[in-house]
């Protein structure tokens, strides 16, 4: 059986300091992530505002999301 879904989070950001951007490309973690966001970055946290929805959808897979996803296979398999 299978069992999808979806998982939306939006952030939003205060102001950027000049030269930050550029600053985290030439560092090149950002590119070991999904989408090069890195919200937990020390130099990305103080700029975010907020999330709308679970910090674990932003960072990538979400604990909630996949136990539901788990639980709704074994549902189906027990049919």
């Amino acid at each position: 059986r299978r069992a999808e879904g979806v998982q939306e989070a939006d952030v939003y950001f205060r102001p950027l300091e000049e030269g930050l951007i550029e600053e985290l490309i030439e560092e090149g973690t950002v590119f070991w992530c999904a989408g090069g966001l890195m919200v937990e970055h020390p130099k990305v946290e103080p700029f975010i505002e907020r999330i709308d929805g679970e910090f674990a959808a932003v960072l990538g897979l979400s604990k909630k999301l996949t136990a539901e996803l788990i639980r709704k296979a074994l549902e189906f398999s027990a049919e």
